[in-house]
């Protein structure tokens, strides 16, 4: 997101701050699933999986207004691994 959308209205601190305290919270829960589903025998899916939403996502979009798009491939890992917890693994 590029810096003018928030960052010069005086929003850029506060705005950050909510969505992080957002994103701690899943995850936490994505750490929690991970520990009581995650088994041996996923764990090669999804490492195959990461590597290639990875690749797909090098390839830019432009949108407009000085902003580009990427593949989102978290819907993907969730549906393949059966928890919308793994998405949080693939993209960080």
């Amino acid at each position: 997101m590029p810096d003018f959308l928030f960052g010069y209205s005086g929003l850029g601190v506060p705005i950050g701050i909510v969505f992080w305290i957002i994103a701690l919270v899943f995850i936490v829960l994505a750490i929690n699933w991970a520990r009581k589903n995650l088994d041996k025998s996923k764990i090669p899916i999804l490492a195959v999986i990461a590597a290639g939403i990875f690749a797909l996502q090098a390839f830019n979009l432009p949108t407009g207004f000085g902003v580009s798009g990427h593949l989102v491939g978290g819907a993907l890992a969730a549906i393949i691994l059966g928890s919308p917890f793994a998405a949080v693994f693939i993209r960080r």
